[in-house]
């Protein structure tokens, strides 16, 4: 479940420099500098292999978790080295930091001693290359806690989409905190609560080895003082849980403990091991008590002028949230009343006539209902170009109506329609719907050109999947059908 406040939309008169800042940050730091951990585990992996150390460590290693009753990985390192998996299994024992301790620590008792100084050799060599790592080297580990990894994690993501993610609700909530307090106050109060959301993640368990990288912490810190920045004001919200989509209003503060419950609800839950829900929990809380200590001081820490500023909510999120807002009562027949009046206005909104259709399959009951059914197929189907983020959907939509879009269409538009099914990572639909075509064993002189083409890109299609047969029998097709397009062409112009 998703919950994002929405209220205001950017003032350029107060312009948010230091989240600007932040965002480039970020994503500089990841794009330029975590990149190449890849090709620091690469090495760290190939030096392991090539020095011999698995032969040494292995069965140190099964010994050491089943110590640690962790039963479940040993079984697991086992599985990868029987089926001959040995970059997996040398990557999860160089990312056990614990384990690297444990050797360490134990060294005269776990290795030869006619073995100890190459083995020590080796080994710093490893781990010279596995310290490189950013999340090891800038990441918050609580075992290893240090002042300055509190501050660095907080710049470090795991993968480009947890770096998106983050830079999205940054921005969303950034903007009017920063305009509110201001340019200095906002960054401090964003790295408090970065530190504080690593710190309660840390207390919870300071034995634990895994890093935690990532802004989520100092994010969550500005959702809080997004919320008491506006106190018990009514504020817009978006929302999105499961299917159901949309805008509410309600007191900002009242989501806060909202919001703290939702983390640690998720926190004490099996399952998404990899969040560091206590990190979200600890930011929102460092969040909410620094601008609540600074207002009960008496400073005039918020800019009211600003807050008060009535901002209407842009006309095409009002739109939406019309749409939505009977989907909540159920009210399938007045949700399709504001699609129709939104399609209207944005014809070529594939998401939303997509939505379209699937509301009104919901009232099939009625033979009427069914009736308009196929015709908003129909009509979905013969707009002009088809665009490939929707053509999965677009596909299985089409397979579902397969029968009453072929006796509606002409074979010149199941042709395009075919055309742009090839652009699928599976063409088994393409490849369908050209052989049904090719029942017809005279095409009409008018369909030959979109034959050739749509054999032609099927012959590419088939090159790519490295499939010679097909390949040069729709190229043979392709070559048969320009030819005589072009050859009807110029005897039309004689």
């Amino acid at each position: 479940m998703i919950i994002l406040p929405v209220e205001k939309q950017i003032n350029w008169s107060t312009p948010p420099v230091v989240l600007a800042l932040l965002v480039l940050m970020n994503s500089f730091i990841y794009l330029f500098y975590q990149l190449d951990d890849q090709t620091n585990l690469d090495n760290a992996i190939q030096s392991y292999g090539d020095s011999g150390l698995l032969k040494i460590e292995y069965n140190i290693y099964l010994d050491y978790l089943r110590d640690t009753d962790a039963l479940d990985v040993a079984n697991d390192m086992e599985d990868a080295y029987y089926n001959k998996e040995g970059q997996y299994l040398i990557s999860s024992i160089l990312h056990d930091l614990a384990f690297r301790d444990y050797l360490e620590g134990n060294i005269a008792e776990l290795i030869y001693s006619e073995k100890y100084a190459d083995w020590l050799e080796s080994r710093k060599k490893v781990n010279s290359e596995v310290n490189k790592l950013s999340y090891f080297r800038f990441g918050l580990i609580p075992e290893r806690l240090q002042v300055v990894n509190l501050f660095s994690h907080q710049f470090m993501h795991g993968s480009f989409m947890h770096l998106f993610g983050n830079m999205v609700f940054l921005i969303m909530c950034g903007f009017v905190v920063e305009a509110a307090i201001g340019h200095l106050r906002f960054l401090l109060f964003y790295l408090a609560s970065g530190v504080g959301g690593g710190l309660l993640h840390s207390v919870a368990d300071f034995s634990s080895y895994t890093p935690l990288v990532g802004a989520s912490g100092a994010i969550s810190g500005v959702m809080a003082m997004y919320l008491a920045v506006f106190k018990l004001k009514k504020i817009e919200f978006f929302y999105w849980f499961f299917a159901f989509v949309g805008y509410f209003k309600a007191p900002a503060l009242i989501l806060l403990p909202i919001y703290i419950a939702m983390e640690l609800i998720q926190y004490f839950s099996p399952g998404d091991v990899g969040v560091a829900f206590l990190a979200h929990v600890g930011g929102f809380a460092t969040g909410a008590i620094l601008i609540g200590l600074f207002l009960l001081l008496g400073d005039k820490v918020i800019d009211e002028k600003y807050i008060e500023d009535d901002q209407s909510i842009d006309p095409f999120q009002e739109q939406l949230n019309g749409i939505y807002k009977p989907l909540e009562r159920y009210d399938i027949h007045r949700s399709l009343e504001k699609i129709n009046s939104f399609l209207s206005d944005h014809k070529n909104n594939i998401s939303m006539s997509l939505l379209q259709i699937k509301l009104q399959e919901s009232l099939q009951q009625d033979p009427a209902a069914q009736k308009n059914t196929h015709k908003m197929v129909l009509a979905f189907f013969s707009r002009p170009g088809v665009s490939k983020t929707h053509l999965d959907e677009m596909s299985d939509l089409f397979k579902q109506y397969q029968a009453v879009i072929e006796s509606n269409y002409s074979s010149q538009q199941l042709s395009q329609l075919g055309i742009s099914f090839c652009r699928l990572d599976d063409i088994s639909l393409a490849e369908k719907i050209f052989e049904n075509l090719l029942e017809d064993k005279s095409p009409p002189e008018s369909l030959l050109n979109s034959l050739g083409v749509f054999s032609r890109r099927l012959a590419h299609r088939a090159e790519k999947n490295k499939d010679g047969i097909k390949k040069n029998k729709y190229n043979q097709l392709a070559d048969k059908w320009l030819d005589a397009s072009t050859i009807n062409l110029a005897q039309q112009g004689k």
